[in-house]
């Protein structure tokens, strides 16, 4: 290729040699060499050259390098006295070899690139720089086209250029700088040493809390160690939905905390992020009754979950109680330690959670009746208690069961007599095996009382007032009195009287007084009144006496 180019180069020059002289022989109609000097400068393209005449130098001034053939008069005699002279063509002509040989001197014939060979890392750069040699070995100026297989060049000059490395390449590259005029060029090598690999992955998109039904758009963002995008190639894995390939999440129907897995096929890798999927539940009503349980009984609770609208649905709930255990349908079974607890239900994956108090009673090893009476009227009131000893003879409480015979017993031992005397048992138990019986005895009702009414004769200055003769006090177990008696008055005057019961332990008590005004004279005085007081104290009133004022 460069031979042919030479040969071209030199059929090119040769043409306008022959060119040249055929123009340097012409005769030439001018009137001076002045003109023939101008007219010769513009054929030779413009090239102008300082003519010297054979007047003024009979001996041609030549350059270095220049050959010229000397032209003798016999040679051409016919030489007119106005012809160009041969001279000055001679010199353009050795000037224009000069600067032939200048070019091709100029030619590149290899270029040499700094640094050599280098070492990267995938993403990594450098500045090459290219220099141009002739074929003396000589620098010389050129234009460079730049290309490589290793990375993006990036211009600085035509011999200067950046180079970065491709990320994905680990290999040997090379990068070649190549004159744009003879085509000579030259490489120097790129050594790439690491390849990026998956270094953090995130998932986005995903909010905190969803509802059931609800979808989004999950998206997943990869880095390599350089800190640039990597792809990857996502697997999906959560129990609280469906994920595609492309990251869109439908929410299914389980509602709670639940694990949103993503995997890498290429590398193995995996993160996971968590989503609250929330439930449509409302209210939890919890069915039972603040029981009273002994150690290893078991009593179960029941829970009914609304919607918003009241409506039941049928959701997952978790047991829990602060005393015993639990199971997953509410069975409940108390611990060993007797106290007030509490069982729990609430909606899995929700805040929702009501309770209710129960509590353990201790086993009991022994009861009594600590009230029992010597008798029990008939009609009469008696409430009966018992106290619950444990196996280290202490006192417990517990709820006692009653049961009694002659009368009526209710759930907290108050007992009414009936009206047939005789002799009857009450039991009390713990409902659990213990129990305790005892004996009592229940007395006829006696109906009414009658009493003698003694009394005073009230004397005021000495003289007498009044007195009472013949009474008689009827008492009723309902509390009605009646008393009857003679009054014998000396004085006209406003008097009054009062009562007192004198019972058998001689407490006495008294009945609000009543006021009589009376002429002196005898009376039949007749009063009718009612106590509770009378009452409740009807069988132990042993006298009536009457007080005077």
């Amino acid at each position: 290729m460069k031979n042919k180019f030479l040969v071209l180069l030199g059929l090119f020059w040769v043409s306008i040699f022959v060119f040249l002289v055929f123009q340097g022989v012409q005769p030439r109609d001018t009137s001076d060499n002045e003109q023939n000097l101008q007219d010769t400068e513009e054929r030779v393209g413009g090239v102008k050259e300082v003519v010297v005449t054979e007047e003024e130098n009979t001996e041609p001034q030549l350059e270095d390098g220049e050959v010229v053939e000397e032209i003798s008069p016999s040679q051409d005699t016919a030489l007119k006295p106005k012809e160009l002279p041969k001279k000055p063509i001679v010199q353009n002509l050795n000037k224009l070899q000069k600067q032939q040989e200048e070019k091709r001197s100029a030619n590149v014939t290899r270029i040499e690139i700094f640094p050599q060979k280098v070492t990267l890392k995938p993403g990594g750069s450098d500045i090459f720089t290219a220099t141009a040699y002739n074929a003396q070995e000589q620098p010389v100026s050129f234009s460079g086209k730049w290309s490589t297989n290793a990375g993006k060049i990036e211009y600085m000059a035509s011999n200067k250029i950046k180079l970065t490395t491709y990320r994905s390449l680990q290999s040997t590259g090379w990068l070649r700088c190549t004159d744009k005029k003879t085509l000579a060029n030259g490489d120097a090598f790129i050594d790439i040493t690491e390849i990026p690999r998956l270094s953090r992955f995130s998932i986005e998109g995903l909010p905190g809390t969803l509802n059931a039904g609800e979808s989004c758009d999950l998206r997943v963002v990869a880095y390599d160690q350089f800190g640039d995008r990597f792809p990857i190639k996502p697997e999906w894995n959560t129990p609280a939905g469906t994920i595609s390939a492309e990251g869109h999440f439908v929410v299914g129907n389980k509602y709670g905390r639940h694990e949103i897995r993503l995997r890498d096929r290429n590398s193995g890798q995996s993160i996971s992020r968590f989503v609250h999927i929330q439930a449509p539940l409302k209210v939890i009503d919890l069915y039972g009754t603040e029981k009273s349980l002994r150690p290893g009984e078991t009593f179960q609770y029941r829970a009914v979950c609304f919607d918003r609208y009241r409506n039941e649905i049928n959701f997952p709930v978790k047991w829990s109680a602060t005393g015993g255990q639990v199971d997953a349908n509410g069975n409940l079974t108390p611990g060993e330690i007797p106290g007030t607890y509490e069982i729990f239900v609430e909606g899995i994956g929700t805040d929702i959670r009501v309770g209710m108090y129960y509590k353990i009673i201790p086993i009991i090893k022994s009861i009594k009746i600590v009230n029992i009476p010597p008798f029990i009227y008939g009609g009469d009131r008696h409430v009966f208690q018992a106290v619950g000893y444990d196996y280290q003879n202490r006192p417990l409480y517990f709820e006692p069961v009653w049961k009694a015979g002659g009368g009526q017993i209710n759930a907290n031992g108050e007992f009414l007599a009936g009206n047939q005397p005789g002799t009857y048992n009450v039991t009390v138990s713990d409902g659990y095996g213990v129990e305790q019986t005892a004996s009592f005895v229940i007395k006829a009702e006696i109906t009414e009382k009658d009493f003698e009414l003694t009394g005073d004769v009230l004397f005021e200055d000495g003289e007498r007032v009044v007195s009472i003769q013949h009474a008689t006090v009827t008492i009723f177990k309902t509390g009605r009195f009646i008393i009857s008696y003679q009054v014998r008055v000396f004085q006209e005057k406003s008097w009054n009287y009062q009562l007192l019961f004198r019972l058998q332990n001689n407490n006495i008590f008294e009945v609000n007084p009543a006021t009589v005004k009376k002429r002196p004279g005898q009376f039949n005085f007749t009063q009718r009144g009612r106590s509770q007081t009378i009452r409740r104290t009807f069988r132990n009133i042993r006298a009536v006496d009457a007080r005077f004022r």
